[in-house]
Parts: C-alpha cells; sequence; structure tokens
C-alpha cells in the first residue's frame, strides 16, 4: 500500500500469496524424507495436480471476476503481483526442502 496500491489490491494480493504458499507447501510434504523436485515424485499424484489447478481456477475468479470483487472488496493484479505471489511460493518450496536437507544430514 505504500507504493500507492489501494486496500482491495493489497487484500488480493495478501489472499494470493497466501494460497500459492500453500500449494507449494503442498508439494513439498508430498516426501518428508526426501526431496520433492524428482519427476518421479513431483508428478506422482494427480490429485494434486487436479486440486491445484482448481485451485488457480478459483484465485483467478477471486482475482478478476467482477461479481467477486464486489463481494470480496478484491481488485485485479498485475503481472508484476502474480509473479511476486509465485515467487514467495517457490521460496516456500525451497526452504522447506533446505530444511528437510539439513534434518537429513543430522539424522545421519
Amino acid at each position: 500500500m505504500y507504493d500507492g496500491d489501494n486496500l482491495a489490491l493489497a487484500r488480493t494480493m495478501t489472499v494470493n500469496v497466501l494460497v500459492l504458499a500453500q500449494a507449494f507447501y503442498l508439494f513439498n510434504v508430498r516426501v518428508l524424507n526426501g526431496p520433492v523436485l524428482r519427476p518421479s515424485v513431483l508428478f506422482s499424484n494427480w490429485v494434486a495436480w487436479a486440486s491445484v489447478g482448481a485451485l488457480v481456477l478459483l484465485q483467478l475468479l477471486f482475482s478478476y471476476a467482477p461479481f467477486m470483487n464486489a463481494v470480496f472488496d478484491s481488485a485485479p493484479l498485475g503481472w508484476e503481483h502474480w509473479a511476486i505471489s509465485i515467487g514467495v511460493g517457490v521460496g516456500v518450496l525451497l526452504i522447506v526442502e533446505a530444511e528437510k536437507l539439513v534434518m537429513r544430514r543430522v539424522r545421519s
């Protein structure tokens, strides 16, 4: 909001950051004792991918549908807002992967 954005945009951005961070975390917890960044693990659960796909569609609806903007006092996001949200999600994924790596080394 300090950059001149309004409260509705800040609210939408906050919701999107939280939702995308949780989506990335979902894939992290698929494997607690090993890295998730392997194709055999990352793409092994179609239900997780279908859930994230539905979640993304709902987030797009929340962000861009005028009736949702009116109900939730949200606002459409620009590409830079999505980039930040996805960046935070990737950050969550990398932090949890680093934590799992440290825990594996501590245990061995």
